[in-house]
């Protein structure tokens, strides 16, 4: 058999004047049976804490069991895998009213309590995976008149024994007890006023949903009392019958249990109201942690229908989440370390309160452009501190190869994390200095741990200022340079546009290009010009060649190439060099005359005659063979054949070849001078 039981409701005790008081944790049950025969499967009956009755067999679950598997959200935390359905989530075919867990406004936020919840419990139940659980929410309530909230888990009806429903079995074994139904049924007034902020004040009006949520899902999970105030199961309906692994440690303050090891109720109606000394729990683990003696459990009289036997007495000291109590204002709660005994009690044995997290840089490397203003540095937690912790640390920034001032401003202080925080972050500010510079390191540490757990690997970090400024330019000083052949050589600048910085690179090729000016004109130029820290101005020298010739004004250019750390500048990569010749020609024949007085061309002719031998070609024309073959520039006839070398040149006879002058016989031209 299968029954669904609602635990834990509160239910708001409203004053004339309209000021919330206290609500207690009144548990309503829903009890009915499924037996499963060959033929046909019953119904399963149920009572939820309005007193509403409904029956359901097991191959047709109704909607508030059922978990829809396409509108469910689903979270894993420390490998218990969750799964959440909302009936009031009308996007998903649910009966929503948009005021609930799918209000358009508070319905984010609400659900985001439920993720944070869940992922509480993975941290305290610390069960391995394939473990699981599955949690419906029916439709939320809206009129504040009600209970606060109603969970409870199903079961099997028989046979006869102590379990814990359906999500213990869920969670500790990772097998599904009934597949398309949900393990952990649970119901929320919206009516009232809910909080669900992370900070651990709650306004003084309104009900914290966290720890409302955390003391439902635990009656979920199998902490609570399946004993009518007959001692019948509310389950079976029987006695013996399905009890609870809670109700087999209960016993009277004088020492004697509810019920033998058979489910047998061996107690009196009488003693559950307190006649035999009050109810305790006799779980080791809880009286380990009270002090070695039972816990006194919630038992007023008269019984109080799903609340009795469910909680620790209210007069426990400490907040404890499993009081039948739960004020206005009250500061979020979590499991003080008698809660988290009685899960080990009742089987979850791994379960333990979560020890302080771990802290550490979000990442080992953080980067930023310096034109940025600030850097955010995230700091984060293996998991929130948890309710009531205090959990800091402090930071700094410090320089590595970045400078402050200058580059950063260096900066300390601490950070707090709040009960839900998993993260915080500080700023660094960056400053841009307008130099361009190799990328540079700022230093970040975490020290003084608080309550927080920092390992050595997680202690530091590097934030990388990467340099904003554009590469500098470089190129010629000036795009022409020219020099008299006699200067020795020529100097030319090579300039950037911005200095270097400290162990910045900046260099370049420059090659010498010939032009009308070749190598004998000036030395051949292949060199690398370097720029230290600080400047931008390089200079190169380029030997020029003396010689005595006459050859006019000669050009070659100087090329700046391959450069590393800077970009050539367009239209200044080329510096165009003109040797301007200093050799005079008094005579304007083409040869200088030092050229002609020295017979540099085998010749020493008069260097302010240009036609020494008159035969109308110049001295140039003759010894450099401008007109066709070389003449003797002192000869007017050099082949002796009686016609001038200006008359065969002209004709276009070889006036070096005797043997053509007949030809020429008959020729008579005026210009030329005819010598006889």
């Amino acid at each position: 058999m299968i029954v669904p039981v609602y635990l834990a409701s509160w239910k708001g005790i409203v004053h004339k004047t309209v000021k919330m008081r206290r609500v207690m944790w009144v548990c309503a049950w829903g009890a009915a049976a499924l037996c499963l025969c060959e033929a046909r499967a019953q119904g399963v009956a149920y009572l939820n804490s309005a007193g509403e009755r409904g029956r359901f067999d097991v191959a047709r679950p109704p909607d508030w069991a059922r978990v829809d598997s396409a509108g469910g959200e689903q979270f894993k935390f420390n490998e218990i895998a969750f799964t959440v359905t909302y009936k009031d989530r009308t996007a998903f075919g649910g009966r929503g009213n948009n005021r609930g867990f799918d209000d358009p406004i508070k319905g984010l936020e609400r659900r985001a309590v439920v993720e944070r919840v869940l992922a509480y419990l993975g941290d305290v139940l610390n069960e391995a995976a394939p473990a699981a659980c599955e949690i419906v929410f029916d439709t939320s309530q809206t009129d504040g008149k009600g209970f606060l909230a109603t969970a409870g888990p199903l079961f099997f009806e028989d046979p006869a024994g102590f379990r814990n429903g359906f999500a213990f079995d869920h969670i500790t074994t990772g097998q599904d007890p009934l597949e398309d139904t949900g393990d952990i049924i649970c119901r929320v007034d919206f009516g009232y006023p809910w909080y669900t902020d992370a900070a651990p004040t709650v306004p003084e009006a309104t009900f914290d949903l966290f720890t409302a949520l955390l003391h439902e899902f635990t009656h979920g999970m199998g902490l609570l009392s399946l004993c009518g105030e007959d001692g019948m199961s509310l389950v079976s309906e029987g006695n013996p019958g399905v009890y609870s692994w809670w109700d087999s440690l209960l016993a009277t303050g004088n020492g004697h249990f509810l019920f033998n090891k058979k489910t047998k109720f061996r107690a009196t109606a009488e003693s559950l109201t307190g006649s035999d000394g009050g109810i305790v729990a006799w779980g080791p683990a809880m009286q380990s942690a009270y002090g070695g003696v039972g816990v006194p459990v919630y038992a007023p009289a008269p019984f109080l229908a799903a609340s009795s036997l469910n909680h620790f007495d209210e007069s426990l000291p400490g907040p404890l989440v499993m009081q039948p109590v739960l004020d206005a204002g009250v500061s979020i709660r979590e499991y003080s370390q008698l809660d988290t005994a009685a899960l080990r009690d009742i089987g979850y044995s791994k379960a333990s309160s979560p020890g302080n997290p771990t802290a550490g840089f979000l990442s080992t490397q953080f980067s930023i452009e310096e034109t940025d203003g600030q850097a955010v540095v995230v700091v984060q937690l293996s998991e929130p501190p948890g309710v009531g912790k205090s959990s800091s640390l402090r930071y700094e920034a410090q320089a590595g190869s970045a400078e402050a001032p200058g580059d950063f401003v260096d900066v300390s202080g601490a950070l707090a994390f709040l009960a839900f925080d998993e993260a915080k972050s500080f700023t660094v500010p960056i400053e841009d200095d307008g130099f361009r510079e190799p990328p540079e390191t700022i230093l970040l540490k975490l020290k003084k741990p608080e309550g927080l757990i920092l390992p050595k690997s997680n202690r530091t970090a590097t934030l990388t200022i990467v340099d904003n400024d554009p590469v500098p330019g470089v190129g010629f000083a000036r795009s022409a340079v020219s020099l008299d052949e006699g200067s020795g050589s020529v100097t030319a600048a090579v300039e950037l546009t911005d200095a270097p910085h400290q162990a910045e690179l900046v260099r370049i090729r420059v090659m010498g290009v010939a032009g009308s000016a070749t190598a004998g004109d000036f030395s051949p130029i292949d060199s690398v010009v370097e720029f230290p820290p600080g400047v931008t101005q390089a200079t190169v020298d380029v030997a020029i060649l003396e010689d005595s010739a006459y050859e006019g004004t000669e050009m070659f250019t100087l090329r700046l190439v391959d450069p590393v750390g800077a970009v050539v500048k367009p239209g200044a990569g080329d510096a165009v060099v003109s040797i301007l010749d200093d050799d005079p020609d008094s005579d304007s024949d083409g040869i200088s005359d030092t050229d002609e007085l020295s017979a540099a061309f085998g010749y020493a002719t008069d260097p302010n005659d240009s036609d020494s031998d008159d035969d109308s070609l110049t001295d140039g024309e003759e010894v450099l063979g401008l007109r066709g073959p070389e003449t003797n520039p002192l000869l007017w006839d050099t082949d002796a054949d009686g016609t001038s070398d200006g008359i065969e040149v002209y004709a276009g006879s070889n006036p070096t070849d005797p043997g053509d002058a007949e030809s020429l016989g008959a020729i008579a031209i005026p210009r030329y001078t005819i010598k006889p």
